[in-house]
């Protein structure tokens, strides 16, 4: 599980800053274009159109959940536990939002192999340092 995981997040912090990228050219997005590019841009990533996600946004951050994830959902079907993806999360989204804005942080609230509600799956919070 470790190696298969090592290079899961490896892939996540090179395929992150490429889909990033083609995203913001796709919207035209200027270069710092904040946490309002970042919900654009995070509504066009390939997984967005697998699994269903929410973002609420309140004054100075972004907090994205996970509601529905194709592979925790396939997991539980088969009686398996949580994917432990949070270090997939901590390479990838971070990689991402430093694209479309370079000031943007990120910090995990949640994320398997952590407790989670039954609403969803992981959530994470991204803000603008001041």
């Amino acid at each position: 599980m470790y190696t298969s995981k090592r290079c899961n997040d490896t892939c996540w912090t090179r395929y992150s800053p490429l889909e990033a990228a083609m995203i913001k050219s796709f919207l035209q997005l200027p270069q710092r274009s904040g946490l309002d590019g970042l919900e654009q841009a995070l509504n066009f990533r390939l997984y967005a159109h697998i699994n269903e996600q929410n973002m609420e946004r309140s004054g100075d951050e972004l907090v994205l959940r996970m509601v529905r994830c194709l592979v925790q959902q396939t997991r539980k079907l088969n009686k398996l536990p949580d994917y432990p993806c949070k270090s997939a999360g901590v390479a990838e989204f971070p990689a991402f939002a430093k694209i479309i804005d370079p000031r943007i942080r990120v910090e995990c609230i949640s994320c398997p192999p952590d407790e989670h509600p039954k609403a969803w799956f992981c959530a994470w919070r991204f803000y603008i340092s001041k």
